[in-house]
């Protein structure tokens, strides 16, 4: 699939993320989850504005500050803090299953969609 990324400061964003190969790891570790999103909220500050988290994905819209439209870094310092903190049976488990297969991410979580809600209400205007 080929995604573009529309990078907006200030920016509203809608994002689906999938754990790697769908594992159902969000609710069982959703501790571990809100501590990730927590822990950099605080030093990268953006706005959850709606949030719904599945067995397997999420879905998310942020709003990012004015003057900043990074939202792939807050992204990979959520997903490595999560992934981090999961036990070890659950990363050796994604490791082994990317190695079975021809995907080449090997993360925890896997952004599969997203788009800025921004601009594509400004596109369909």
């Amino acid at each position: 699939m080929d995604y573009r990324r529309h990078y907006q400061p200030g920016g509203t964003y809608f994002f689906t993320v999938a754990t790697g190969h769908r594992q159902p790891l969000l609710i069982g570790h959703i501790d571990r989850l809100r501590q990730a999103f927590r822990h950099y909220i605080d030093r990268h500050p953006f706005e959850i504005q709606g949030i719904v988290i599945l067995l397997d994905h999420l879905h998310t819209i942020w709003r990012l500050p004015d003057c900043d439209r990074n939202f792939s870094t807050r992204w990979i310092m959520i997903k490595r803090k999560f992934s981090a903190e999961l036990p070890a049976k659950f990363v050796y488990a994604s490791l082994q299953a990317h190695n079975d297969s021809s995907h080449s991410s090997i993360s925890s979580l896997e952004i599969t969609r997203w788009g800025s809600a921004a601009s594509k209400a400004s596109s369909s205007a």
